[in-house]
């Protein structure tokens, strides 16, 4: 098995290619599609549109990019499912089962 930690995570690979992570921003929790007026925003409030309400929402991975040529950063996320691959430095001292680093 091997230990990922997801504050080492790099790149991304969803279906569309490879996506740079901005360091530290990689981050796996539930997530929900949600759509709000100005005002409920301003109150912190929203309208789940998926998952139903009253249904778990799904393990979601969510991280920051920062475009090459224009500085700008984008967020991305989803459901984990859309996750291929992810590229990440070893964490000093991590080993696996095999006690391989």
């Amino acid at each position: 098995m091997s230990v990922i930690d997801v504050d080492h995570v790099e790149s991304v690979m969803l279906a569309d290619g490879w996506h740079r992570v901005t360091p530290k921003s990689f981050t796996l929790q539930a997530y929900q599609l949600v759509k709000a007026t100005a005002a409920q925003a301003a109150a912190g409030e929203h309208e789940v549109l998926y998952p139903s309400p009253s249904g778990t929402p799904p393990l979601g991975f969510a991280f920051t990019e920062q475009d090459s040529i224009t500085g700008e950063l984008r967020h991305i996320g989803g459901p984990l499912s859309s996750v291929l691959a992810v590229e990440y430095t070893a964490r000093p001292g991590a080993e696996d089962e095999d006690g391989e680093r």
